[in-house]
Protein backbone atom coordinates (compact mmCIF):
# COMPACT_ATOMS: atom_id res chain seq x y z
CA UNK A 1 0.00 0.00 0.00
CA UNK A 2 1.63 3.22 -0.75
CA UNK A 3 -0.14 7.14 -0.05
CA UNK A 4 1.35 9.58 -2.64
CA UNK A 5 0.43 13.78 -2.90
CA UNK A 6 -0.43 14.38 -6.47
CA UNK A 7 0.54 17.49 -7.79
CA UNK A 8 -1.32 20.27 -9.16
CA UNK A 9 -4.38 19.19 -7.35
CA UNK A 10 -5.56 20.95 -4.56
CA UNK A 11 -7.79 20.63 -1.24
CA UNK A 12 -10.02 22.81 -0.14
CA UNK A 13 -7.98 25.90 2.06
CA UNK A 14 -8.69 26.73 5.62
CA UNK A 15 -7.03 29.60 5.48
CA UNK A 16 -5.80 32.09 2.83
CA UNK A 17 -2.19 31.41 1.17
CA UNK A 18 0.81 33.14 2.59
CA UNK A 19 1.79 35.12 -0.78
CA UNK A 20 5.42 34.33 -0.25
CA UNK A 21 4.88 30.92 -0.15
CA UNK A 22 4.01 30.22 -3.92
CA UNK A 23 0.62 28.85 -3.62
CA UNK A 24 -1.73 31.28 -5.17
CA UNK A 25 -5.06 29.82 -6.10
CA UNK A 26 -4.83 30.39 -9.92
CA UNK A 27 -2.08 28.24 -10.03
CA UNK A 28 -3.78 24.97 -8.58
CA UNK A 29 -6.07 23.11 -10.56
CA UNK A 30 -9.21 22.10 -8.72
CA UNK A 31 -10.30 18.65 -7.97
CA UNK A 32 -14.05 19.73 -9.29
CA UNK A 33 -12.67 20.38 -12.33
CA UNK A 34 -10.41 18.05 -14.23
CA UNK A 35 -10.05 18.96 -17.84
CA UNK A 36 -9.60 15.60 -20.33
CA UNK A 37 -11.75 13.72 -17.93
CA UNK A 38 -14.62 11.16 -20.09
CA UNK A 39 -18.20 12.46 -19.34
CA UNK A 40 -18.68 10.95 -16.30
CA UNK A 41 -15.76 12.36 -14.99
CA UNK A 42 -17.77 15.79 -14.57
CA UNK A 43 -18.33 17.82 -11.54
CA UNK A 44 -20.29 15.76 -8.91
CA UNK A 45 -21.94 17.92 -6.92
CA UNK A 46 -25.05 17.53 -3.87
CA UNK A 47 -27.23 20.08 -2.73
CA UNK A 48 -25.35 21.23 -0.34
CA UNK A 49 -21.91 21.47 -2.01
CA UNK A 50 -19.09 19.29 -4.12
CA UNK A 51 -17.62 16.80 -1.37
CA UNK A 52 -16.34 13.52 -3.38
CA UNK A 53 -14.76 12.47 -6.47
CA UNK A 54 -13.56 9.13 -7.15
CA UNK A 55 -12.03 8.36 -10.35
CA UNK A 56 -11.39 4.76 -10.45
CA UNK A 57 -9.34 2.35 -12.90
CA UNK A 58 -9.41 -1.45 -12.60
CA UNK A 59 -7.04 -3.50 -13.71
CA UNK A 60 -9.15 -5.30 -17.10
CA UNK A 61 -12.23 -4.06 -15.03
CA UNK A 62 -12.77 -0.41 -16.45
CA UNK A 63 -11.29 1.14 -19.23
CA UNK A 64 -12.01 4.78 -18.53
CA UNK A 65 -12.73 7.09 -15.16
CA UNK A 66 -15.31 6.65 -13.75
CA UNK A 67 -17.34 8.59 -10.84
CA UNK A 68 -18.64 5.88 -8.18
CA UNK A 69 -21.69 7.55 -5.54
CA UNK A 70 -20.24 9.83 -3.32
CA UNK A 71 -21.36 7.54 0.13
CA UNK A 72 -19.08 4.73 -1.27
CA UNK A 73 -16.31 6.51 0.48
CA UNK A 74 -18.06 8.82 3.09
CA UNK A 75 -15.60 7.06 5.67
CA UNK A 76 -12.90 9.22 4.14
CA UNK A 77 -12.64 12.35 6.37
CA UNK A 78 -12.00 15.37 4.18
CA UNK A 79 -8.65 14.95 3.15
CA UNK A 80 -6.01 16.22 0.56
CA UNK A 81 -5.87 14.52 -2.89
CA UNK A 82 -4.73 10.69 -2.76
CA UNK A 83 -3.32 7.94 -4.60
CA UNK A 84 -3.85 4.09 -3.41
CA UNK A 85 -2.32 1.31 -4.90
CA UNK A 86 -3.82 -2.01 -4.42
CA UNK A 87 -3.81 -5.41 -6.25
CA UNK A 88 -7.40 -4.25 -6.89
CA UNK A 89 -6.95 -0.88 -8.01
CA UNK A 90 -4.12 0.27 -10.38
CA UNK A 91 -5.16 3.75 -9.86
CA UNK A 92 -7.50 5.04 -7.13
CA UNK A 93 -7.68 9.00 -6.88
CA UNK A 94 -10.00 10.75 -4.23
CA UNK A 95 -11.11 14.43 -3.36
CA UNK A 96 -12.31 15.20 -0.99
CA UNK A 97 -13.84 18.70 0.32
CA UNK A 98 -14.23 20.22 3.83
CA UNK A 99 -17.11 19.68 6.01
CA UNK A 100 -17.28 15.53 6.36
CA UNK A 101 -15.98 15.03 9.83
CA UNK A 102 -14.55 11.47 10.25
CA UNK A 103 -17.91 9.32 11.36
CA UNK A 104 -15.90 5.99 11.37
CA UNK A 105 -17.12 3.04 14.21
CA UNK A 106 -16.57 3.97 17.76
CA UNK A 107 -15.54 1.08 19.52
CA UNK A 108 -14.41 -2.52 18.24
CA UNK A 109 -17.91 -3.52 19.67
CA UNK A 110 -19.93 -1.43 17.46
CA UNK A 111 -17.38 -2.36 14.17
CA UNK A 112 -18.56 -5.87 14.83
CA UNK A 113 -22.03 -5.30 14.20
CA UNK A 114 -20.88 -2.89 11.25
CA UNK A 115 -21.41 0.67 13.01
CA UNK A 116 -24.82 -0.06 15.55
CA UNK A 117 -24.03 1.20 18.58
CA UNK A 118 -27.27 3.90 19.40
CA UNK A 119 -29.10 1.24 21.89
CA UNK A 120 -25.62 0.16 23.85
CA UNK A 121 -24.89 1.22 27.54
CA UNK A 122 -21.40 0.49 27.61
CA UNK A 123 -17.96 2.32 27.71
CA UNK A 124 -18.54 3.87 24.09
CA UNK A 125 -21.77 5.48 25.15
CA UNK A 126 -20.05 8.44 25.14
CA UNK A 127 -19.06 9.15 21.83
CA UNK A 128 -22.01 6.67 19.86
CA UNK A 129 -24.98 7.64 22.31
CA UNK A 130 -24.92 9.79 25.28
CA UNK A 131 -27.94 8.56 26.80
CA UNK A 132 -25.83 4.92 27.13
CA UNK A 133 -23.62 6.65 30.07
CA UNK A 134 -26.70 6.99 32.36
CA UNK A 135 -27.04 2.83 32.50
CA UNK A 136 -23.75 2.27 33.38
CA UNK A 137 -23.05 0.85 36.48
CA UNK A 138 -19.27 2.12 37.51
CA UNK A 139 -16.42 4.03 36.42
CA UNK A 140 -15.99 2.80 32.84
CA UNK A 141 -12.57 4.28 30.76
CA UNK A 142 -11.31 2.99 27.24
CA UNK A 143 -9.24 3.20 24.24
CA UNK A 144 -9.32 2.37 20.55
CA UNK A 145 -7.46 2.11 17.52
CA UNK A 146 -8.77 1.37 14.22
CA UNK A 147 -6.64 1.17 10.90
CA UNK A 148 -9.02 2.51 7.92
CA UNK A 149 -8.25 -0.01 4.60
CA UNK A 150 -4.84 -0.85 6.64
CA UNK A 151 -3.67 2.69 6.31
CA UNK A 152 -1.65 4.08 8.60
CA UNK A 153 -2.41 7.52 7.22
CA UNK A 154 -6.45 7.16 7.88
CA UNK A 155 -5.86 5.86 11.48
CA UNK A 156 -8.49 6.83 14.01
CA UNK A 157 -7.90 6.30 17.75
CA UNK A 158 -9.57 7.64 20.59
CA UNK A 159 -10.28 7.38 24.24
CA UNK A 160 -13.58 7.23 26.53
CA UNK A 161 -14.22 7.75 30.35
CA UNK A 162 -17.64 7.76 32.04
CA UNK A 163 -17.77 8.41 35.57
CA UNK A 164 -21.42 7.61 36.98
CA UNK A 165 -23.06 10.08 39.33
CA UNK A 166 -26.37 9.76 40.89
CA UNK A 167 -29.30 8.88 38.52
CA UNK A 168 -26.92 10.39 36.12
CA UNK A 169 -23.09 9.89 34.45
CA UNK A 170 -20.02 12.49 32.99
CA UNK A 171 -18.38 11.54 30.29
CA UNK A 172 -15.42 12.30 28.47
CA UNK A 173 -14.14 11.49 25.14
CA UNK A 174 -11.61 12.45 22.73
CA UNK A 175 -10.92 11.50 18.81
CA UNK A 176 -8.13 11.93 16.33
CA UNK A 177 -8.32 11.06 12.51
CA UNK A 178 -5.17 11.37 9.92
CA UNK A 179 -1.34 11.86 10.16
CA UNK A 180 1.38 14.61 10.00
CA UNK A 181 -0.39 16.01 6.95
CA UNK A 182 -3.84 16.24 7.97
CA UNK A 183 -5.37 15.79 11.13
CA UNK A 184 -9.13 16.03 12.60
CA UNK A 185 -9.71 15.70 16.44
CA UNK A 186 -12.39 16.35 18.33
CA UNK A 187 -12.96 16.44 22.42
CA UNK A 188 -16.17 16.02 24.10
CA UNK A 189 -17.82 16.96 27.47
CA UNK A 190 -21.29 15.17 27.72
CA UNK A 191 -23.48 14.24 30.68
CA UNK A 192 -26.69 11.42 30.80
CA UNK A 193 -29.83 11.34 33.46
CA UNK A 194 -31.66 8.20 33.79
CA UNK A 195 -35.53 9.86 34.20
CA UNK A 196 -36.89 6.26 34.95
CA UNK A 197 -35.63 2.75 35.09
CA UNK A 198 -36.62 2.47 31.57
CA UNK A 199 -35.46 5.78 30.25
CA UNK A 200 -32.46 8.06 29.58
CA UNK A 201 -31.60 11.04 27.71
CA UNK A 202 -27.52 12.66 27.43
CA UNK A 203 -25.74 15.65 25.36
CA UNK A 204 -22.64 16.35 24.53
CA UNK A 205 -20.63 19.51 23.52
CA UNK A 206 -17.81 19.15 21.16
CA UNK A 207 -14.70 20.59 19.87
CA UNK A 208 -13.47 20.38 16.68
CA UNK A 209 -9.97 20.99 15.09
CA UNK A 210 -9.23 20.10 11.36
CA UNK A 211 -5.53 20.74 10.69
CA UNK A 212 -3.95 20.33 6.63
CA UNK A 213 -0.28 20.90 6.47
CA UNK A 214 1.65 22.75 4.15
CA UNK A 215 0.06 26.01 4.35
CA UNK A 216 -3.35 25.44 3.96
CA UNK A 217 -4.04 26.37 7.81
CA UNK A 218 -6.64 25.10 10.55
CA UNK A 219 -10.09 25.42 11.51
CA UNK A 220 -11.98 24.99 15.44
CA UNK A 221 -15.83 24.81 15.61
CA UNK A 222 -18.01 23.53 18.18
CA UNK A 223 -20.71 21.12 17.79
CA UNK A 224 -23.69 19.42 19.78
CA UNK A 225 -25.00 16.23 20.12
CA UNK A 226 -27.84 14.08 22.11
CA UNK A 227 -29.86 10.80 22.00
CA UNK A 228 -32.41 8.94 24.20
CA UNK A 229 -33.17 5.45 25.05
CA UNK A 230 -35.94 3.74 26.03
CA UNK A 231 -36.65 0.39 27.28
CA UNK A 232 -40.14 -0.16 25.95
CA UNK A 233 -40.09 -3.98 27.42
CA UNK A 234 -37.46 -6.81 28.87
CA UNK A 235 -36.03 -7.43 25.75
CA UNK A 236 -36.47 -4.63 22.94
CA UNK A 237 -34.44 -1.33 23.31
CA UNK A 238 -34.66 1.41 21.38
CA UNK A 239 -32.85 4.70 21.03
CA UNK A 240 -32.52 7.88 18.89
CA UNK A 241 -29.40 10.30 18.44
CA UNK A 242 -28.64 13.58 16.66
CA UNK A 243 -25.51 14.87 15.95
CA UNK A 244 -24.99 18.54 15.12
CA UNK A 245 -28.34 19.67 14.52
CA UNK A 246 -26.95 23.48 13.56
CA UNK A 247 -24.29 22.23 11.00
CA UNK A 248 -21.69 23.99 11.85
CA UNK A 249 -19.70 25.75 10.22
CA UNK A 250 -16.17 24.87 9.13
CA UNK A 251 -14.62 26.91 6.84
CA UNK A 252 -16.11 29.92 5.47
CA UNK A 253 -15.14 28.88 1.47
CA UNK A 254 -18.34 27.59 0.09
CA UNK A 255 -19.55 27.79 3.16
CA UNK A 256 -18.03 24.30 4.53
CA UNK A 257 -19.79 22.65 7.02
CA UNK A 258 -19.89 19.76 9.12
CA UNK A 259 -22.80 17.35 8.49
CA UNK A 260 -25.84 16.86 11.13
CA UNK A 261 -26.59 12.84 11.07
CA UNK A 262 -29.73 11.21 12.68
CA UNK A 263 -29.88 7.89 13.82
CA UNK A 264 -32.62 5.70 15.05
CA UNK A 265 -31.66 2.16 16.96
CA UNK A 266 -33.71 -1.02 17.91
CA UNK A 267 -32.38 -3.89 19.83
CA UNK A 268 -33.79 -7.04 20.56
CA UNK A 269 -32.79 -9.62 22.69
CA UNK A 270 -33.90 -13.32 21.98
CA UNK A 271 -32.43 -14.79 24.91
CA UNK A 272 -29.58 -14.02 27.60
CA UNK A 273 -27.31 -14.92 24.68
CA UNK A 274 -28.48 -13.84 21.40
CA UNK A 275 -29.48 -10.09 20.88
CA UNK A 276 -30.20 -8.38 17.54
CA UNK A 277 -29.08 -5.31 16.66
CA UNK A 278 -30.29 -2.72 13.61
CA UNK A 279 -29.69 1.10 13.59
CA UNK A 280 -30.84 3.77 10.53
CA UNK A 281 -28.54 6.57 10.17
CA UNK A 282 -29.17 9.65 7.70
CA UNK A 283 -26.46 12.46 7.27
CA UNK A 284 -27.46 15.93 6.10
CA UNK A 285 -25.07 15.44 3.14
CA UNK A 286 -25.98 11.94 1.93
CA UNK A 287 -28.59 9.18 1.54
CA UNK A 288 -29.26 7.37 4.17
CA UNK A 289 -27.44 3.82 5.13
CA UNK A 290 -28.65 0.79 7.19
CA UNK A 291 -26.64 -1.85 9.57
CA UNK A 292 -27.28 -4.41 11.50
CA UNK A 293 -25.75 -6.64 13.08
CA UNK A 294 -25.70 -10.15 15.68
CA UNK A 295 -24.34 -10.84 19.01
CA UNK A 296 -23.70 -13.94 20.24
CA UNK A 297 -22.52 -14.47 23.95
CA UNK A 298 -21.16 -18.30 23.66
CA UNK A 299 -19.88 -18.26 27.09
CA UNK A 300 -20.71 -15.71 29.94
CA UNK A 301 -17.11 -14.23 29.28
CA UNK A 302 -17.17 -14.18 25.29
CA UNK A 303 -19.47 -12.85 22.48
CA UNK A 304 -19.11 -13.27 18.69
CA UNK A 305 -20.13 -10.75 16.33
CA UNK A 306 -21.62 -10.66 12.62
CA UNK A 307 -23.24 -7.41 11.10
CA UNK A 308 -23.95 -6.02 7.41
CA UNK A 309 -24.48 -2.32 6.39
CA UNK A 310 -25.22 -0.64 3.25
CA UNK A 311 -24.09 2.39 1.55
CA UNK A 312 -21.41 1.32 1.79
CA UNK A 313 -21.95 -1.89 1.31
CA UNK A 314 -19.66 -3.35 4.44
CA UNK A 315 -19.62 -6.76 6.30
CA UNK A 316 -17.72 -7.19 9.75
CA UNK A 317 -17.14 -9.99 12.28
CA UNK A 318 -15.69 -9.30 15.84
CA UNK A 319 -15.79 -10.84 18.95
CA UNK A 320 -15.61 -9.53 23.20
CA UNK A 321 -13.34 -11.07 25.85
CA UNK A 322 -14.07 -9.99 29.42
CA UNK A 323 -10.89 -10.92 31.86
CA UNK A 324 -12.38 -9.73 35.48
CA UNK A 325 -12.50 -5.87 34.94
CA UNK A 326 -10.40 -6.06 31.34
CA UNK A 327 -12.66 -5.51 28.10
CA UNK A 328 -11.50 -6.61 25.00
CA UNK A 329 -13.23 -5.85 21.55
CA UNK A 330 -11.38 -6.63 18.19
CA UNK A 331 -13.47 -6.69 14.28
CA UNK A 332 -12.80 -6.07 11.03
CA UNK A 333 -15.06 -4.69 8.04
CA UNK A 334 -14.41 -5.39 4.56
CA UNK A 335 -15.19 -3.37 1.68
CA UNK A 336 -15.61 -5.18 -1.69
CA UNK A 337 -13.11 -2.70 -3.13
CA UNK A 338 -11.29 -1.08 -0.57
CA UNK A 339 -10.66 -4.08 1.49
CA UNK A 340 -10.07 -4.28 5.62
CA UNK A 341 -10.64 -2.08 8.08
CA UNK A 342 -9.40 -3.72 11.37
CA UNK A 343 -10.41 -2.33 14.80
CA UNK A 344 -9.00 -2.84 18.65
CA UNK A 345 -10.43 -1.64 21.88
CA UNK A 346 -9.54 -2.04 25.22
CA UNK A 347 -11.57 -0.97 28.46
CA UNK A 348 -11.70 -0.91 31.97
CA UNK A 349 -15.37 -2.02 32.16
CA UNK A 350 -15.69 -4.05 35.92
CA UNK A 351 -18.99 -6.10 35.97
CA UNK A 352 -21.78 -5.00 36.38
CA UNK A 353 -25.70 -4.98 36.35
CA UNK A 354 -27.44 -2.32 33.61
CA UNK A 355 -31.08 -1.93 32.87
CA UNK A 356 -29.32 -2.00 28.74
CA UNK A 357 -27.09 -4.71 29.10
CA UNK A 358 -23.99 -3.80 27.01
Amino acid sequence: MEMVRMEGLEPTRLAAPDPKSGAATNYATSAYSLPGFPEKGRKYTTNHSPHTLIIISLKEEVAHGLILEQSLLFIFTPCQTLMLNRNLLSTLLIFCSLGTIAQGFMGARSAGLAGSSATFGDEWSVLNNQAGMAFVPSTNAGVFYESRFVMKELGDKGFSLTQPIGAGALGLSYRSFGYSLFSDSRAGLAYAIRLDERLAIGVQANYHRVRIAEGYGTSQTVTVEGGLIYKMTKNLTLATHLFNPARASLAEYNDERIPSILKAGAAYRFSEKVQLIGELRKPSDRKPSISGGLEYNVVEDFSLRIGMGSNPGISSFGFGWQIKSLRIDAATSYHAILGFTPQVSIAFAPRGESSVKP
